[in-house]
């Protein structure tokens, strides 16, 4: 299987290379025709995706970035105590 490092580093270097890669693609195919450059006056079904990957890509760094923090674990201890304090008081009733 492929490194997830070197994939991404590839994906990274094809992206600012502003490489058309269905234009190449397309040409490459066996029996592939020619087709028209699509319009960009209205947003396609490759640009909806691509929109929503980059949408995913930045919650993905932002649940990484709130993980490496160590944020949830500290609202986690958090809701703990208040847990075994109320679980205290109930218990006292």
């Amino acid at each position: 299987p492929l490194s997830l490092e070197d994939t991404l580093r590839d994906l990274a270097i094809l992206r600012a290379s502003d490489v058309d890669l269905s234009a190449i693609l397309a040409s490459t195919a066996p029996g592939s025709v020619p087709t028209s450059a699509p319009s960009t006056d209205t947003p396609t079904k490759v640009d909806e995706s691509v929109a929503r990957s980059y949408e995913f890509v930045r919650e993905a760094r932002a649940a990484i970035k709130i993980k490496n923090r160590g944020d949830a674990e500290a609202q986690g201890e958090r809701v703990d105590d208040v847990r075994n304090k109320l679980e205290d008081v109930v218990a006292g009733l």
